[in-house]
């Protein structure tokens, strides 16, 4: 495998070397190759140490199959984390090794109730000493004679504890004939490598772009093009990887598999610009911030939930972001998107929050198939434009179900609105929207218009705008009761 990198590493430079003028950016690709492999593990003539333990390091010895945990290590990089174990059972890694020797590494585990499980270090089947602490402890042992030895960890749960919850972590492991070996050198090391990596990702993307240009001036043709183009985005990927940046995160499952991430946000962090961070049942915390585009996706909308700290639980400040399958409560505002375009709020329950969703200078989006239940404000449009809303369910509000201030071209088709004081309310430049085949059940007013000389225009088949609605009532605002015949809005 490190083979198999080193030579992808030497064809890039070399790619790079001849394809391009930039001698600068050659530069840069080499150093980057250098700190793509620095930060695996160093092998020296004592020995090696692998500062973010992989699976294929080490050899599974009983029960489920250890992986990579991307959130939490020591001090803050991956970590390997025992495999999921049903009711009662075993999850251990082994490797061996040649004395004599030196092994360091730092461990914790997920309880410190010995009824619940154990985690132990072992040396050829023999128990030597066991994890004592839910933090990350250091660890060592040695080996005198010249034989060859296994080593394992072994975390063993007991029966009174939750199906495949209960675990153990290792990291920054070491093997030396060092036994004084500097673990603050490496943990330096490390750090520095993994920061200097993200930074030069975007300088690799950017270069990738240059070489494109720098070899159609050399007259290479396009298959020549993308054939070397492929092993950059092979390499780009590697990198990406061993960041823990993937096309897919998840969020703290209780399946039978493992689940990366612990919070969503740190989901949100580790996942590609277009990728997909799944969410399994669980009670998570606001607020959420979404920066990129991406599809935020809850498993089981029923139990899956973020709750509110009386803010906003969930802000998207990104355009092409999907919302999907999740229960929010207690929130200032539910969901809260700002500036951004083409993005979709879907199925989801948004309970007891003041405003439910809020928009506010967005265009082309798409609101479907959510239930706001208890609010001040079930949907609030400000400066929202070319966006459609339909088969939302708005109940019990205090004030407006559906809020449109200053927002035009917006199609408002198969809502039901019930028991609020204004079922959808319309104001200041709010003019060219389409609300056809809503249902109102129970309001004091089902649509209302506000500064009528400025909110006009709409289509709102044969109701109060044109005043050919018998229920209107004009109060300097127009509110309208949507039980006429011809309407195709229906009052329940």
């Amino acid at each position: 495998m490190k083979i198999a990198k080193l030579d992808l590493a030497i064809q890039l430079s070399q790619i790079l070397y001849n394809c391009t003028y930039k001698r600068g950016s050659i530069k840069k690709i080499i150093t980057l190759i250098i700190l793509v492999f620095l930060s695996y593990p160093a092998m020296s003539n004592d020995g090696y140490c692998i500062e973010s333990p992989q699976p294929l390091d080490f050899v599974n010895c009983e029960g489920s199959s250890w992986l990579q945990d991307f959130s939490t290590g020591y001090p803050n990089s991956p970590s390997l984390r025992s495999g999921p174990i049903g009711n009662v059972g075993v999850s251990s890694i082994c490797m061996d090794v040649v004395g004599p020797t030196s092994i360091s590494f730092w461990w914790n585990k997920s309880t410190d109730s010995k009824n619940i499980g154990e985690f132990y270090f072992l040396v050829d089947g023999e128990i030597k000493f066991p994890c004592n602490s839910i933090k990350w402890t250091y660890a060592s042992y040695t080996l005198d004679d010249k034989k060859n030895h296994t080593i394992e960890w072994r975390f063993r749960k007991f029966k009174s504890y939750p199906e495949y919850a209960g675990y153990g972590l290792i990291d920054d492991l070491c093997l030396s004939n060092n036994q004084h070996l500097k673990q603050a050198e490496l943990e330096l090391n490390r750090n520095s490598n993994i920061t200097n990596l993200s930074d030069d990702i975007h300088k690799l993307q950017k270069d990738q772009n240059d070489l494109i240009t720098n070899m159609k001036k050399l007259g290479l043709g396009q298959d020549y093009i993308f054939s070397n183009l492929s092993q950059i985005k092979i390499m780009d990927n590697s990198i990406k990887s061993s960041l823990g940046i993937n096309e897919t995160t998840y969020v703290n499952g209780y399946g039978n598999d493992y689940y990366s991430y612990r919070t969503i946000n740190d989901a949100i962090q580790h996942v590609l610009p277009g990728g997909t961070v799944k969410v399994f049942p669980g009670v998570y915390l606001s607020p959420i911030s979404i920066d990129r585009p991406l599809d935020l996706v809850g498993l089981n909308k029923s139990a899956t939930k973020i709750l509110g700290d009386a803010n906003i639980i969930v802000y998207i400040n990104s355009s092409n972001v999907l919302i999907q399958g999740f229960t929010l409560k207690n929130g200032k505002k539910g969901i809260y998107a700002e500036s951004v375009s083409n993005c979709m709020i879907k199925d989801n329950d948004i309970i007891d929050c003041k405003k439910g969703i809020v928009l506010g200078n967005n265009s082309n989006l798409t609101i479907t198939s959510n239930n706001i239940l208890n609010a001040n404000i079930g949907i609030q449009l400000d400066r929202t434009y070319n966006s459609t809303f339909d088969n939302n369910v708005v109940k019990k509000t205090k004030q407006f179900g559906v809020h449109i201030y200053n927002s035009k071209n917006n199609f408002l088709r198969n809502n039901t609105i019930s028991d609020t004081e204004s079922g959808i309310i319309l104001e200041k430049e709010s003019i060219s929207n389409t609300i056809v085949r809503n249902s109102f059940i129970n309001n004091t007013w089902d649509i209302c218009f506000l500064s009528d000389i400025l909110a006009k225009n709409n289509n709102i088949p044969k109701c109060c705008e044109n005043k050919s609605c018998p229920m209107c009532l004009p109060m300097g605002s127009y509110l309208c009761k949507m039980n006429c015949s011809n309407c195709e809005n229906m009052r329940g």
